[in-house]
């Protein structure tokens, strides 16, 4: 049993970004030799939490303790100090350095004159790789060699190295990892346990924290919904208290599709990423896409798109088959993209209104050679009308633009391929409710006008309240299509965490309960 000292205290934490609260009043306590799992949706505030506890964010309100001291100053460093060390979901790690560099990185051992000791950290290195039975990782080898499934070994590696430790924090650590990696972490987790080491564990899939920890904290809506004894729950109920709220949000009707295809996608297959994804898209028809972290929508869209390139499986854009698989071919198709990563992928802030609406459509503006500017500025004009964006005037760079205009620039880039279907990658993240509202509108108006909609949302109450039918995924694989009464909050957790499968997915079979185990 683990020490009831607690090693942690969180005291009626909160925290606001620009007056919206995404944290609210969260305590919780956490013992010596505890495994304490978080869980909740995707938006639920467990991030936030970690970058708190782990010294990222200062919190709007509330105090924070580790063991005996209270936290004044909230900085990774100090909180590495106090010896709470956090294995980040995405890897933080250099790729021009050695392994056993990385895993040594900012505690460092230095021996004579105040040099590196690399022959000490190459071989401690060594030892603590061949604990994780990772003995095939070479600590010399540089990290840029190593797959995604050893460098996450390679951040367990980091995590351990440091013998202060006394919090581990460990945010969705087995995404890459296969199943025999995964049994290896959890006996690194038990042994950490034995030292007396508390370890916060946050993963999306139900069946690794009922294996795993003592005790699971349920958030919802950056809210504390439950704290309980892991044996106390069962799967379904975990799921079921990550959700459990009424839709609030007010969504436009729902056109009615036709029975005519605009996408078919047939097993399509991305090694180590997706496997044999099948449906099919009507003209008319809003299809979503739903699962947790790491389900592979996203990766579902840039496959579909060419960003990501299929190993086997077709594609077809009312009855276009994309052959090639890239991306010029699917827009050419008819196939447009809002990437969720907005001002990664989807446009450029340093440019105006007219040079991203015109974008991906240039084609459209060429005569005889040369692009006409004047018929691009009356494109853009109309899409500030018809979307009301709000600008100075169509020279203005989006870097001055609120995240709901900068969100209606992209829908409008999208908009002037003159798309036949669709992608909508988390839409309305990081945008105001009028903002949402408009593009909740708009989405509806273009399956009212025919054209095939995919919306990826990691707010249910928008999957829902949008979607005639819904795919959901986990870990790759199509587990159920949803519509009706069966498009339910709970019944997507189900699926998105395989409590429940249908086999064959688009076919007649009922769907099966997956015991609890």
């Amino acid at each position: 049993m683990p020490d009831p000292t607690p090693v942690l205290s969180v005291n009626a934490v909160s925290k606001e970004f620009s007056g919206v609260r995404v944290l609210n009043a969260v305590s919780l306590t956490v013992a010596a030799g505890e495994i304490f799992g978080i869980i909740g949706e995707n938006g639920a505030g467990k991030s936030t939490l970690l970058k708190i506890i782990s010294g990222v964010y200062t919190p709007t309100e509330g105090s924070l303790s580790v063991g005996e001291v209270p936290v004044t100053r909230f900085d990774p460093q100090v909180a590495k100090s106090l010896g709470v060390t956090m294995i980040p979901q995405e890897f933080n790690l250099v790729g021009d350095l050695t392994v056993f560099e990385n895993i040594f990185l900012g505690q460092e051992q230095l021996g004579r004159f105040g040099l590196l000791n690399k022959r000490y950290m190459r071989e401690r290195s060594r030892v603590i790789l061949e604990g994780l039975n990772a003995s095939y990782i070479n600590p010399s080898s540089q990290l840029d060699s190593l797959s995604a499934a050893q460098r996450q070994m390679v951040e367990i590696a980091k995590a351990i190295v440091n013998e202060k430790s006394r919090i581990i924090i460990m945010d969705e650590p087995t995404t890459v990892l296969n199943q025999t990696e995964v049994e290896i972490l959890f006996n690194t987790i038990r042994d950490l346990k034995a030292r007396g080491v508390a370890v916060i564990y946050v993963s999306h899939k139900l069946r690794e924290v009922k294996a795993v920890c003592d005790r699971v904290l349920v958030l919802r809506d950056g809210n504390f919904i439950s704290v309980d004894p892991v044996q106390d729950l069962d799967e379904v109920q975990m799921a079921s208290r990550m959700v459990g709220r009424e839709l609030t949000q007010v969504f436009p009707p729902k056109s009615v599709p036709t029975s005519e295809p605009a996408l078919e996608v047939e097993n399509v297959t991305v090694p180590g990423l997706l496997r044999n994804i099948t449906f099919t898209v009507q003209r008319g028809e809003v299809f979503g896409l739903a699962g947790l972290m790491g389900a592979g929508r996203t990766e579902t869209a840039e496959t579909l798109i060419g960003i990501i390139r299929r190993s086997t499986g077709r594609v077809r854009v009312r009855g276009v088959e994309l052959a090639s698989g890239r991306p010029q071919e699917a827009v050419a198709a008819g196939l447009a993209y809002l990437s969720e990563d907005r001002q990664g992928k989807g446009i450029l802030v340093k440019a105006d209104m007219v040079e991203n609406i015109c974008l991906s459509s240039l084609r459209f503006y060429a005569q005889n050679g040369f692009i006409s500017n004047r018929r691009r500025r009356q494109a853009a004009g109309k899409y500030v009308d018809r979307f009301s964006i709000r600008a100075a005037n169509l020279a203005a760079n989006l870097e001055f633009f609120s995240g709901g205009n900068q969100q209606k620039v992209s829908l409008s880039k999208c908009l002037d391929t003159h798309p036949k279907v669709i992608i909508f990658d988390e839409p309305t993240r990081g945008i105001d409710i009028k903002a949402k509202s408009d593009i909740y509108n708009f989405i509806q108006s273009l399956a009212g006008e025919g054209l095939a909609c995919i919306l990826i949302s990691s707010e249910l109450e928008e999957v829902i309240g949008l979607c005639h039918r819904v795919a959901v995924l986990h870990e790759g694989e199509i587990t159920g299509i949803l519509e009706g009464k069966d498009l339910t909050e709970e019944e997507i957790m189900l699926y998105a965490t395989r409590l429940k499968t249908t086999p064959g997915t688009t076919g007649g079979e009922s769907p099966r309960q997956v015991e609890a185990s």
